[in-house]
């Protein structure tokens, strides 16, 4: 009797301990601003003028995890292509893609807009990104509202990130990965050595 509640505790400190490990999807970094019908201009080329787009960084607080959506505020546009893609920061600027999101491609109406990665897509703890927002479409223009912070916006033409001195309204979503403490870690190495206990006894061989 007291073999098998010493097991049970191993297993209930396991599964609590465990249970600490993934936090419920949590907003990050919330800039919405309000929905207008102008902003920051992300459009593709035409005439002589070539395509332009915007970044709008963001940073990861003190628990990493994974990004499960971004939301940003649009003023429309016209002519499809519109995309979201993540970007590691290098120098306070967009550096490497690191992943694409799926969403409306024509944004046509001012409105809040959800995009979801396409892949799954970790992000570390105090680690700043960007999202980047570009046109793909023949002569297609869309307007990226402005945020509530001054800054953290940048567009480029095709001759280097330029600062906007504003932002972009975006909300970045993600599910938060809690770092276990040394205490945890062995609380749940005993819930596991209890589990493989409980396995091994209930396969083992009667004895005759």
């Amino acid at each position: 009797m007291k073999m098998k509640r010493t097991t049970g505790t191993l297993i209930t400190i396991g599964a609590l301990a465990l249970s600490q490990l993934t936090a419920p999807a949590a907003v990050i970094y919330d800039n919405l601003g309000s929905i207008e019908e102008y902003g920051l201009e992300v459009f593709s080329a035409y005439s002589t003028s070539p395509a332009t787009s915007v970044a709008m960084s963001f940073t990861v607080g003190n628990t990493g995890g994974t990004l499960t959506s971004v939301v940003v505020g649009l003023g429309g546009g016209y002519n499809g292509g519109f995309g979201l893609k993540l970007y590691s920061a290098g120098n306070d600027l967009p550096l490497s893609l690191l992943g694409g999101l799926s969403g409306e491609s024509t944004p046509s109406s001012p409105a809040l807009y959800t995009y979801i990665p396409t892949a799954p897509t970790s992000l570390a703890a105090n680690t700043t990104y960007f999202i980047v927002a570009s046109a793909g479409g023949s002569e297609s223009l869309y307007s990226w509202n402005f945020g509530l912070a001054q800054t953290g916006a940048y567009a480029n033409d095709g001759s280097g990130w330029i600062d906007q001195v504003a932002s972009a309204s975006m909300q970045v979503n993600a599910d938060l990965s809690a770092v276990p403490e040394p205490s945890e870690w062995a609380a749940i190495s005993f819930g596991v050595l209890g589990l493989v206990y409980v396995a091994k006894r209930r396969f083992m061989p009667a004895r005759a």
